[in-house]
């Protein structure tokens, strides 16, 4: 029978990798770059959880659960605070120019055109 201290400690552990997942994902995106090592330790503590539980060590099963959990937090608070290049959209630096090299749309004789043209389809189909 394990301990009341062992029973304690590996549910500290777990519950400090649940606390640290829910604050990745909730909270302010790490401004760190996602470094391989990173993604290795979430793989191997996420076996070892395996392969303890799969040894009948629920203790040892639960304390690398907490360890995969928190590793794994670490990894989406890196990924959330990627910069991938994309703003979002908004303005952009030079706006596009209109037909034939103008700067200006003639919307007028757009939606005219269109007009005509939707009413070709409708009589089409």
């Amino acid at each position: 029978m394990p301990s009341l201290w062992a029973v304690g400690g590996a549910s500290t552990v777990a519950a400090l990798g649940v606390m640290f997942f829910l604050a990745a994902l909730v909270g302010e995106p790490a401004r760190r770059e996602l470094h391989p090592a990173h993604v290795a330790l979430c793989v191997c503590a996420a076996a070892a959880t395996v392969m303890f539980a799969t040894l009948g060590r629920p203790l040892a099963a639960l304390t690398a659960s907490g360890v995969a959990l928190a590793a794994g937090a670490l990894i989406v608070a890196c990924l959330r605070g990627r910069d991938d290049g994309d703003d979002g959209g908004g303005e952009r630096e030079d706006p596009p120019s209109g037909p034939h090299g103008g700067d200006s749309i003639d919307w007028e004789r757009f939606e005219a055109e269109f007009r005509e043209y939707a009413a070709r389809r409708l009589v089409a189909s």
